[in-house]
């Protein structure tokens, strides 16, 4: 009785930490598959990269990429990220990519203010969704200027213990 007990407790406790794992929307992109006659109207999400986002602990839901922006500002609320991966825009209409791109300029704006009002909204962006992300911190001149005229040389010690394993020469070659 005992042992039963504790085994209904252990699955209970397993069962709620389940559901404490954070929530990741996946943007989905328009359909460039091959007898979608219209790529505006099916979506699609990777399988592999919702496997990615999944591994790392979260648990996913699609965010569709053409709701309007209510219903997408409530739906980001939920959420406790995003990831952004896009493949072969180049084949989109330019409407199809215009709106698209105002998207992710919402879903990028609602990450920067919730991340500056004190509550973390990470976006991960991964393949071709990089250069129409990078058009938002681009347009907005968010990302800040950097020199590296002061940077030092990277200088390697033979007598590291990183380089323990190799011999005297393949370090030398280092």
């Amino acid at each position: 009785m005992t042992k039963a007990i504790i085994v209904s407790l252990l699955l209970v406790a397993a069962c709620s930490a389940v559901n404490l794992r954070p929530i990741f929307g996946i943007l989905t992109s328009p359909s460039t598959f091959e007898g979608h006659d219209d790529p505006a109207n099916q979506a699609y999400i990777n399988g592999a990269f919702n496997q990615i986002i999944e591994a790392g602990g979260c648990r996913t839901a699609p965010v569709a990429w053409d709701m309007d922006t209510n219903d997408l500002n409530t739906l980001l609320g939920y959420l406790n990220g995003i990831a952004i991966s896009t493949n072969f825009y180049d084949q989109w209409s330019e409407d199809v990519l215009n709106r698209y791109k105002a998207v992710i300029s919402t879903i990028l704006g609602v990450a920067k203010s919730q991340t500056d009002s004190g509550n973390p909204f990470p976006v991960f962006v991964m393949g071709d969704g990089i250069p129409l992300a990078l058009n938002y911190f681009l347009s907005d001149n968010l990302l800040s200027s950097f020199d590296a005229s002061g940077a030092t040389t990277l200088s390697i010690v033979s007598t590291s213990d990183t380089f323990r394993l190799l011999t005297d020469d393949v370090v030398s070659e280092i």
